[in-house]
């Protein structure tokens, strides 16, 4: 067996199916007790299965960037409330609101330019799957 995938078994084996990503509107538990509280999904599979969610992922991949999961969750859960976790309602926010929701992630003024880049590049998208080359010009990513 090749040497990535002995790795990956090891891992999987030691640390069994993780339910990552957590989704902040999910109601699932971190086994761990660690970082995030909620929105994990051991053993669930069929998640993300909404649009939404798939844009969830997406932007926190963004945000984690040199921060915390708990920074990010924050920033998520204001993001909820000004009902930006779809493309549509990210866009629609106006740039500092942008700002102050995802300042617990840090780095905001960057971030706000990054998010809004990813946005729309997915909504061009159309449901179609980017290719790796594709996903690394879009500032912000890899």
């Amino acid at each position: 067996m090749n040497k990535i995938l002995d790795n990956y078994y090891r891992l999987l084996d030691f640390y069994g199916p993780q339910g990552w990503w957590p989704l902040i509107n999910y109601e699932g538990i971190n086994p761990t007790k660690t970082g995030s509280i909620n929105g994990y999904h051991p053993k669930n599979y069929d998640l993300p299965n909404s649009r939404d969610e798939v844009f969830e992922v997406i932007i926190g991949a963004i945000l984690t960037q040199n921060t915390s999961w708990p920074s990010v969750e924050k920033a998520l859960h204001r993001l909820n409330q000004a009902n930006a976790i779809n493309p549509e309602g990210l866009l629609s926010l106006d740039e500092e609101v942008l700002k102050s929701c995802i300042k617990p992630a840090g780095f905001m003024n960057q971030k706000a330019k990054y998010l809004k880049g990813i946005t729309e590049f997915y909504i061009k998208l159309d449901n179609t799957a980017p290719t790796r080359e594709e996903l690394l010009k879009i500032k912000g990513v890899g």
